[in-house]
């Protein structure tokens, strides 16, 4: 394996046992020609998803190489060395499985440069200058918040393409399929994200539960909870009920700070309120019947929704302890070597809190505390019981996966390494990430895996999340406006949109224009 970096996370956890490894099949023989083959068969995997990754590929030991985003951590995603650091070793040997079984060598090319425009333009440069069948890149990681953009220039494959040597299954678990549907224009898909971006599981926003403090204070067991939530009754109703009225102020000095003890941790910001907003079902865009989008902002029914999450947040005063992670702040309360970003993740870690809604990847220092710190994870609440679904997002720092245009008969040999990236993660990393973020030496209850694929399959990645920075920011706008970032918060969405639907509609016909749905 070629250019294998050290992952720069400063956080060394024990490893856990590894489930069961992805069985690699063997190689033909006699393949006729590299890469070639006739109609293949699907691959059974026994749990009711199929790859299109026939047995026998044999690339010749060519090279496939990706293009990342600066730092070890984003190049990690897809290569690192087995260093005992978990997710590393599971990452190397995902990797080395790939290779063996297509023979092929994963090349790993980081770009130094910046994340955002910079990145951005050496992405157009090289797309420019490589010829049909020959890219300098074939895969290439993008910037979720600022790639998708290029999606309208032409420079990323169309992974809908039908043609008998794409091997990308995108019906299958290892890709998000909220992601397929909202972002598929014109029978044009141009971009990934699934179990293979380790970014976006990372960043997955989630409902943290102390089991101790859940059971002095409410007298409830967490199992109780997970049954609560798979009935559909987790609400924010009901984490209202039990947040409500546990406040006390520790440290005696009269004032409501992050040295007392509080029912719910929560961050303002991007990290709880964009999760919140979409956990809840407000939803800010909507396709039409022609396929095209339209605003949906000032809908009645997310008018109340936006109402209630309002009420939540500023009416529990003996529940909530609101924090700040907003940039313009600062992070207030954050440990040296850890992944706890914000003063909620902290507070949870000291034991100052029953809930915390927190990101995925600080259940990496949470294990690492002693065994008497008992925790689980359950899904961000819904806004009532009639709501279908459990949904969260992904803070808008993870990568995409996209395939270059002129990736010309590489195709094959592209598409089998990208679904057996995502097919091989979805099958060894994340049965480990559930292990990790449940801490299930301590879970009872044995569905809680079933709850663990409940959250990572409900993160939705909208139309107005993927592409919101040409949309101009219509989530942040919400956030915003419920924050108090200029202004007095506001519980009003009608009035947030009779600010903003001027530029939010201007931006919206300049992006469907740019698709050709104008």
């Amino acid at each position: 394996m070629k250019n294998i970096l050290t992952r720069g996370l400063a956080l060394t956890v024990a490893l856990l046992t590894v489930l069961a490894a992805f069985a690699s099949c063997g190689k033909k023989e006699d393949p006729e020609a590299p890469g070639t083959s006739q109609t293949p068969p699907t691959q059974d995997t026994g749990d009711g998803f199929e790859s299109k990754v026939p047995a026998g590929l044999d690339f010749g030991n060519e090279t496939v190489t990706i293009l990342v985003r600066a730092g070890d951590y984003w190049e990690n995603e897809f290569d690192a060395e087995n260093t005992g650091v978990l997710l590393d070793g599971l990452v190397f040997e995902r990797n080395n499985r790939i290779e063996e079984r297509l023979n092929v060598n994963i090349e790993l090319r980081p770009s130094s440069l910046d994340p955002q425009s910079d990145y951005l333009q050496h992405i157009r440069t090289v797309a420019s200058a490589d010829s049909p069948g020959s890219p300098t890149y074939d895969i290439l990681t993008v910037f979720g918040y600022y790639a998708a953009v290029l999606a309208t220039e032409g420079l990323y494959y169309n992974v809908l393409t039908h043609d008998e040597a794409n091997y990308i299954s995108l019906d299958n678990a290892w890709f998000n399929q909220s992601f397929v549907e909202e972002n598929t224009i014109n029978d044009e898909l141009s971009m990934l994200i699934g179990d293979a971006n380790i970014s976006a599981t990372d960043y997955i926003c989630l409902t943290y539960v102390n089991q101790n403090l859940l059971r002095d204070h409410t007298g409830i067991e967490v199992d109780t909870l997970f049954d609560v939530v798979e009935a559909g009754e987790w609400t924010l109703d009901y984490v209202f009920e039990l947040a409500s009225d546990v406040y006390t102020d520790l440290n005696n000095d009269g004032t409501r700070d992050s040295g007392d003890f509080y029912g719910i941790a929560y961050n303002k910001g991007s990290q709880c309120t964009d999760a919140m907003l979409y956990a809840m079902g407000i939803t800010t865009i909507k396709r039409t019947e022609d396929g095209s989008f339209e605003w949906t902002i000032s809908d009645p029914d997310n008018v109340n929704r936006f109402s209630k999450l309002y009420d939540f947040v500023y009416s529990n005063a003996d529940g909530i302890k609101l924090n700040w992670n907003h940039n313009t702040q600062g992070y207030p309360y954050e440990m040296d070597g850890t992944l706890l970003r914000t003063m909620g993740d902290q507070m949870f870690y000291d034991e100052k809190c029953i809930f915390n809604f927190g990101e995925l990847q600080s259940a990496q220092t949470f294990v690492t505390k002693s065994e008497t710190f008992k925790y689980a994870s359950l899904p961000m609440p819904k806004y009532d019981s009639d709501q279908e679904f459990y949904r969260t997002v992904s803070s808008d720092r993870f990568s995409m996966v996209a395939i270059s245009s002129k990736v010309g008969d590489r195709i094959g040999m592209v598409s089998a390494t990208i679904e057996l990236l995502y097919e091989e993660s979805y099958r060894t990393i994340r049965p480990e990430y559930y292990e990790l973020a449940y801490q299930v030496r301590f879970a009872t209850d044995a569905n809680t895996a079933e709850l663990f694929n409940m959250i990572v399959d409900g993160v939705y990645y909208g139309f107005d999340i993927i592409y919101s920075s040409s949309l101009e920011n219509p989530t942040w706008k919400l956030r915003d406006g419920l924050n108090g970032v200029y202004a007095a918060p506001v519980g009003n969405l009608t009035g947030i949109w009779a600010s903003n639907s001027s530029l939010l509609k201007s931006a919206l016909n300049d992006l469907l224009e740019a698709f050709g749905l104008s």
